[in-house]
């Protein structure tokens, strides 16, 4: 093979495996249940009330007459500031009768209501699905940018199953990360196609960067998975998610130390 000229079919899959990579790292970047729940509530959350968003027909809540929007205070006088307040306080009365302090249009009221034993399957046992939000009323246009701006900034917003919405600081700014990591990998990736030094010690440098930031997570996945931004709705097994990890790992050194040894084609 001529130096300098021709790539071997191994770099062309890592080239593309590169820019494919960088692509599906910038997709998964985006807050994509953050844009869900804006676009489909009108609106952007903006505060750290307990809202309601969805009542469930003919359910406990319902026949308490709570509404959607409606933002709840305090119950059994415990002050709520997050959805999982109001499920620990309902869980633990399950049969029992609790009084439920809601704000509504400005105007506080106390409503009561009796969290079900056995409830229908994904409905709870209040039958209401929070955010711990209120909403701030905006046009498509506006929900978009602002969502992923948002996102990228640090603010997520992650659902709990089949109950509420989630939403934390991530101090990590890890959808920000994986955006910088998506547009490095695909430049990266074109660079091999093209047979760029740069490239070859770009890749290089990625592949040992992995493998010092894999520490703490291979230490302690489920600590780790636990505070990573969701792609959309569902948590994926900690073991499944481990075990893929660690192969793609395995893979990217491999693919490392081949680049190194085919340094001679690189100019």
């Amino acid at each position: 093979m001529e130096k300098n000229n021709k790539r071997t079919k191994i770099l062309s899959l890592i080239a593309i495996l590169s820019i494919i990579g960088g692509l599906l790292s910038i997709f998964t970047s985006i807050p994509l249940y953050s844009l869900y729940t804006s676009v489909k509530q009108g609106g952007i959350t903006v505060s750290d009330k307990v809202s309601i968003i969805q009542v469930v027909p003919n359910s406990p809540a319902a026949d308490a007459k709570l509404k959607s929007g409606d933002a709840i205070i305090s119950v059994n006088g415990q002050n709520i500031s997050k959805p999982s307040d109001f499920t620990d306080i309902s869980n633990t009365n399950q049969g029992k009768n609790i009084n439920i302090v809601i704000e509504r249009e400005g105007n506080t009221q106390t409503v009561q209501l009796i969290p079900r034993i056995s409830p229908p399957p994904n409905e709870g046992i209040v039958g209401i699905i929070l955010s711990n939000s209120q909403i701030e009323k905006k046009p498509l246009y506006q929900i978009i940018p602002q969502v992923i701006i948002r996102g990228y900034s640090g603010y997520e917003e992650q659902p709990v199953f089949f109950f509420s919405s989630y939403t934390y600081k991530d101090i990590s700014f890890s959808r920000l990360q994986m955006l910088a990591s998506g547009v490095i990998g695909i430049a990266i990736g074109i660079g091999l196609w093209k047979l760029r030094r740069w490239a070859m010690w770009g890749f290089l440098v990625l592949a040992g960067y992995s493998i010092i930031v894999s520490v703490p997570y291979l230490l302690n996945p489920t600590s780790y998975i636990s505070n990573q931004p969701q792609l959309l709705f569902f948590k994926g097994s900690t073991m499944i998610d481990l075990l893929i990890y660690i192969a793609g790992l395995i893979i990217e050194v491999l693919f490392a130390i081949y680049v190194y040894k085919q340094r001679k084609l690189f100019r």
